[in-house]
């Protein structure tokens, strides 16, 4: 797969105006959606399943696991999905923080948000067609963006990915 996550300084085309105040917010995104859609709007268990580790997933978390978890969630608001988000939780850090595995329907962002122990590493960008495979596991139709980071919680990390989908953009407000 030939894909280059970029820095939001290293965009060669700019998202759209109204998505851009999502993609680049410095906070934690579950509140902010759960604010835009209200009493409506709540995460799905989308699936969590084993996952190997690739060397290119490794080198990223920089882990020498095998393997982890890939947890599947999606927020929506009434019937319409607005993100879609992957997390990859190697299987040291699944072994430290035993919970992670455990959270069911509860979006990792409300976990983690008030632990003093997370770091989260700089975010990356990228625009997604509809064939790009992130693309495809969110049930996209069109391009969006999305964007990732490596978290590390006490120095384990995990990689959480956010599809933005268009739907969001259109039937919401910016983050404030």
């Amino acid at each position: 797969m030939n894909e280059c996550w970029l820095s939001v300084d290293e965009y060669s085309e700019r998202p759209a105006a109204a998505l851009s105040p999502w993609l680049t917010d410095p906070g934690w995104l579950t509140p902010r959606l759960r604010a835009a859609a209200g009493r409506s709007g709540g995460f799905h268990l989308v699936g969590q399943k084993a996952l190997p580790l690739d060397a290119a997933l490794r080198e990223k978390l920089d882990v020498d696991d095998d393997s982890g978890l890939l947890r599947e969630i999606e927020f929506r608001c009434g019937d319409v999905r607005w993100l879609y988000a992957q997390s990859i939780i190697p299987r040291s850090t699944i072994n430290r923080f035993p919970w992670l595995a455990e959270l069911g329907q509860c979006a990792l962002g409300e976990k983690l948000k008030d632990l003093s122990d997370v770091v989260r590493g700089p975010r990356e960008y990228l625009e997604l067609s509809e064939n790009h495979s992130l693309a495809k596991a969110a049930r996209l139709s069109g391009s969006s963006w999305a964007r990732r980071a490596v978290l590390r919680l006490s120095r384990y990390p995990m990689l959480i990915t956010e599809v933005f989908m268009p739907e969001l953009v259109s039937r919401c407000r910016s983050p404030k």
